[in-house]
């Protein structure tokens, strides 16, 4: 099996990245047409930390500061937040590349090392959070990160190098990789880091896990230098909110659709099958090692927005890197070679179109018309910030209202199909009314309303919705220790000056948990205004 050569592949993927991930570049912005939520998110998060607040510390997020280092350095430089990150993704794809090429020159045949190179720094600079059908967004860009990172740890790990075996270096390597993934999402490294240990004891015994755990402890060591001790006791609690709170823990369809639903079955029996496969072709510690990863694989797709298992587009490098010569074994009778290219190719078709939607992604970004998007945000100091929303997105007003709650025409119904009551706050019953799109109208008109009824400026806003940056759009503060996206336990709370109630909001479930937190809560509620729009009320503790 001839390997590929580390400079023409180097040569190929430092092309593709210039063009593929420069793309946006060219089109001097991020035109984004969803998840401008998620960017609102985002943008609140890299504006305060431009401002010295530090994750865990002074807002809260599950996701460590990996996520936002690279936007961070471009826009500390004076870049604007859309040119940070499209620089901070092609950064992240030129501190791959080299990993990817030594994986595919020491383990990989040149076409699935071709293959596997782009897949890794691809996912890198992509623009769309993955799926068949997703648009243009940077939202949860961290997630490609990540699979990126997960990808090429397991292939280190998984695939023994076809010559020189350089254990130790390797170990460090992956050891380096895992405590960026701890640092990005901890989900990918709970996920993988139990399966690599396998592996790593398998090919290298426990100085591979060894020399792996201090690699790891370099980075955490460094990074507790650079953030302070006290970052991870707020990492660790931001994590444990999260993880019980009601809305966060899975973001899609429950976990038994994602191991055996119909759109998720054949993934579950690729890798099934793969271990088996694994097994008769003398793989056995792989083949152990490939079931602890199961387990972790599926989670994170049943964890992740979408549920994209992104996954199956790694089981071709594993199946075609570790099949046998031709006529070495047998599956239930066939050439097991035949066997595992047949399932490396039904693993790729499986999430073929999620694969090729990646691909067209910046290409679409770039075939867009500007004359049909809008800046996301207002003209002031954070404006002309380079990232902007399909018009229709930003202000086409439409809501989904349930009228068997709100007219008395169609109430006879509510008790048929089991509604849940009301939510009321302040004395005012609040509608069950959501909005489908007009993200930027919503909070533009809010927060002039907020300013004529007299909200000082400066004045901190704790807002019972998904999407709370009403601070772009008027003269109040972010509010401090609270959440860009609400995770739970009213963060925040006790430095805002009002809640604003939105009687339409982005998200009528989060809307209902924070005002049951907030009837739970010693906070004691005052009402100030009520309007079409929202509901103020200050905010005031019982000592």
């Amino acid at each position: 099996m001839s390997r590929p050569s580390s400079f023409v592949l180097a040569t190929i993927l430092i092309a593709f990245l210039a063009l593929y991930g420069g793309l946006p570049y060219l089109k001097h912005g991020l035109y984004l047409d969803i998840h401008e939520g998620d960017t609102y998110h985002l943008l609140d998060i890299l504006f305060r930390m431009s401002e010295g607040a530090v994750p865990h510390e002074d807002f809260m997020t599950p996701l460590g500061v990996v996520a936002f280092a690279p936007f961070l350095a471009f826009m500390n430089a004076g870049h604007s937040a859309g040119m940070s990150i499209i620089f901070g993704q092609l950064v992240v794809g030129l501190i791959l590349l080299p990993i990817a090429v030594y994986a595919a020159r020491t383990r990989l045949s040149r076409p699935v090392g071709l293959y596997f190179g782009l897949l890794v720094v691809g996912l890198a600079v992509a623009l769309t959070y993955g799926g068949a059908k997703a648009g243009i967004a940077i939202s949860m860009f961290y997630n490609r990160w990540a699979w990126a990172i997960a990808f090429l740890v397991v292939v280190l790990a998984f695939i023994p190098p076809a010559k020189e075996d350089r254990a130790g270096l390797e170990s460090a390597l992956i050891g380096v990789l895992c405590g960026a993934l701890l640092m990005l999402k901890v989900t990918y490294f709970v996920a993988v880091v139990p399966a690599i240990a396998v592996a790593l004891f398998a090919r290298c015994r426990l100085k591979g896990i060894l020399v792996a755990t201090l690699a790891g402890g370099v980075v955490l060591a460094i990074a507790t230098a650079w953030l302070g001790v006290a970052y991870w006791p707020g990492y660790l609690g931001d994590l444990r909110v999260v993880s019980n709170n009601e809305l966060r823990p899975n973001v899609g369809v429950p976990f038994n659709v994602i191991l055996s639903g119909p759109g998720f079955i054949g993934g579950t029996f690729v890798l099934a099958f793969s271990v088996f496969c694994l097994r008769k072709t003398g793989h056995d510690s792989l083949a152990v090692a490939l079931l602890v990863l199961a387990p972790g694989l599926i989670f994170i797709t049943y964890q992740n927005f979408g549920n994209d298992p992104m996954w199956l587009w790694l089981m071709p490098v594993l199946l075609l890197s570790l099949r046998p010569g031709a006529a070495q074994s047998q599956v239930y009778g066939f050439d097991a070679r035949r066997v595992m290219e047949m399932t490396a190719v039904v693993a790729l078709a499986l999430n073929f179109p999620s694969l090729y939607k990646s691909t067209l992604s910046n290409l679409d970004h770039m075939a867009f018309s500007e004359a049909t998007f809008v800046d996301m945000l207002p003209e002031g100091d954070q404006g002309a910030q380079d990232i902007f929303v399909r018009k229709g997105r930003a202000y086409t007003m439409t809501a989904e209202v349930d009228l068997d709650r709100t007219m008395p025409d169609w109430s006879k119904y509510s008790d048929a199909v089991e509604r849940e009551p009301l939510k009321e706050i302040g004395g005012t019953v609040i509608d069950a009314c959501e909005w489908r799109a007009g993200v930027l109208g919503y909070m533009e008109t809010i927060a002039e309303r907020l300013q004529a009824d007299g909200v000082a400026e400066g004045s901190q806003l704790f807002v019972t919705d998904v999407v709370t940056s009403l601070h772009f759009f008027g003269p109040f503060e972010p509010l401090k220790g609270g959440a860009p996206w609400y995770y739970g336990e009213l963060s925040g709370l006790e430095n805002a000056d009002y809640v604003v109630v939105p009687k339409c909001a982005v998200s009528t479930r989060y809307r209902g948990v924070m005002i049951d937190e907030l009837a739970a809560s010693d906070a004691r509620l005052e009402p100030v205004s009520e309007n079409a729009l929202y509901v103020l009320l200050a905010v005031n503790f019982s000592r």
